[in-house]
């Protein structure tokens, strides 16, 4: 048979209770319970078996507040300064490695990235794309530093097609030590 509508029964309550075995000769009428956190009986009844352990029993409280879980995880913040330099970081993987600019939207990139750090976010291609002009200027004054101050110079080209028959030229320059 379906139970009748209505209010729930809160389990949860009648399990910090015991019931005890009603006596006739103790002059009660009603069904009692005892805590089982400090002893305190009371008269059976689930709103006034939840005041007790809400309002009343301290031995409760403390038992509640001793389960209560602890935050013992550490939210990274990723700041702004810190957050410019990862991203500079990763324009200067992609430029110096030869990578596309759409590297870190590859769902794989990204959980190992947020597995790294969870707060930090890779650059989108066009973030990519505003970082390299600095970055490329940063490299060519190294590169022009080196060459300024080499005596002699190796100059190597190569050609080749790629895989849609565009012509490639790979230019490649050696100084000595």
């Amino acid at each position: 048979m379906p139970r009748t509508p209505g209010r729930p029964a809160d389990h949860q309550v009648h399990r910090e209770f015991i019931t005890l075995a009603s006596d006739a000769s103790s002059g009660f009428k009603n069904s009692r319970v005892k805590c089982k956190h400090c002893g305190h009986e009371i008269t059976k009844g689930t709103t006034r078996q939840k005041k007790h352990l809400l309002r009343h029993c301290p031995n409760y409280k403390r038992q509640q507040q001793s389960q209560q879980p602890q935050l013992t995880h550490h939210f990274p913040v990723v700041d702004k300064t810190f957050k410019q330099m990862l991203d500079e970081l990763a324009a200067i993987a992609i430029f110096a490695d030869g990578r596309p600019f759409n590297l870190f939207k590859s769902k794989r990139m990204r959980i190992l990235l947020s597995k790294l750090n969870t707060a930090w976010q890779p650059p989108s291609h066009r973030r990519v794309q505003r970082l390299l002009a600095p970055t490329y200027s940063q490299y060519h004054n190294q590169v022009q530093a080196i060459l300024d101050q080499a005596e002699h110079i190796n100059v190597i080209f190569d050609a080749s097609d790629n895989i849609t028959s565009h012509r490639i030229i790979n230019i490649s320059i050696q100084v000595a030590n």
